[in-house]
Order: C-alpha cells, then sequence, then structure tokens
C-alpha cells in the first residue's frame, strides 16, 4: 500500500498490536525511522506494547499532510433570550398564550416596583432578593486630591436610589 510518508499511523499499529511477527518488524522500522538505519533493537527491545505504540502515535500526528479541508467551525454561543422570546418559551412551555404570559409578567414586575417603593425588599420566588439601595446627598466640600496631593473642591453629589439583586441560596445551589 503505497503511502505519501514513511511514518506509521495509529490505524497500522492497531492492526499489528495483537501479532508478533507484525510487531517486531513494526519495532524494527521503527528503530530505522527514529535512530537511523541499523537502529538501536536492543533499546526497543525492552519497550512495552504501551511505549512503543504512544511513539508511534506522536509521530504519525506530528508529520500527519495538511489538508487543504477547513475544520468545522463551532457553533457560535446561543444569545441569551430576548424578552419576547422568554414569553414565547414560558407560553410553549406552560400551554398559555404569549399575550396572558406578558400580563401576567408585567402584573408581577408592577407588584415587585410597589413593594420596592414601599419596603425597600422583594423576593422573586425564592430565586432573587431586590433590594431598594439609597444613597444620601453629599455637599460640596474641601479636600485632597489623592494622586497629586493637592488641595481640591469636590462636587455635590444628589441623593441616589439603586436597585440591587442578590441570588439566593437555593439558586446559587441550581446554578453552579
Amino acid at each position: 500500500m503505497p503511502r505519501s510518508h514513511p511514518f506509521f499511523t495509529l490505524a497500522e499499529w492497531i492492526a499489528v498490536k495483537d501479532d508478533p511477527a507484525a510487531m517486531a518488524a513494526a519495532r524494527q522500522r521503527l528503530a530505522a525511522l527514529i535512530f537511523g538505519e541499523g537502529g538501536l533493537e536492543q533499546e526497543l527491545a525492552g519497550w512495552t506494547r504501551e511505549q512503543i505504540e504512544r511513539r508511534a502515535d506522536l509521530i504519525s500526528t506530528s508529520a500527519e499532510e495538511p489538508t487543504n479541508e477547513k475544520e468545522p467551525e463551532p457553533e457560535p454561543n446561543p444569545k441569551a433570550l430576548t424578552t419576547v422570546g422568554v414569553y414565547r418559551s414560558v407560553a410553549k412551555t406552560m400551554g398559555l398564550k404569549k399575550k396572558d404570559v406578558q400580563t401576567a409578567v408585567e402584573g408581577f414586575l408592577g407588584l415587585a416596583a410597589a413593594q420596592l417603593k414601599t419596603k425597600g425588599t422583594f423576593k422573586i420566588a425564592g430565586m432573587l432578593n431586590l433590594k431598594l439601595k439609597v444613597k444620601p446627598s453629599m455637599p460640596a466640600r474641601r479636600g485632597v486630591h489623592p494622586f497629586t496631593k493637592e488641595r481640591c473642591e469636590f462636587k455635590a453629589r444628589p441623593a441616589s436610589k439603586t436597585v440591587k439583586a442578590f441570588p439566593t441560596k437555593m439558586f446559587k445551589a441550581v446554578v453552579l
């Protein structure tokens, strides 16, 4: 069988691994390739079958001819669901109409907003704790610039509110 290169392939090794005569011939051929003509049969005689197969596999994979075929590109990661995609998915799973799911979610969000305004906290179905963080206003003040060490005046900041979301232990256990 003509080959484009004189190296072994893994398929050839699998074919001869159970035949002692073919394995001896393969050892001599491998010695000639690795150590030159004449080889070092004494060194190869002490090799185990696993060592020879590992060495032959390394030689055959490193000497493979490049092909013009392009490797198939891995599929891109699926994008996160959009709001409409979430509505459709839930509607399909629950056997409802998309409009019904949308109405239910909007009602749920309205309830969450009302609770955050009045109580400052809201728990979403044992998954997330939403908390309203309020930062007070800061008046203008004189101070030292932390990098240049020069005296400067820091601008006043208005009060601000932000919503923070914290996952519950149960949700972390499911996701992680």
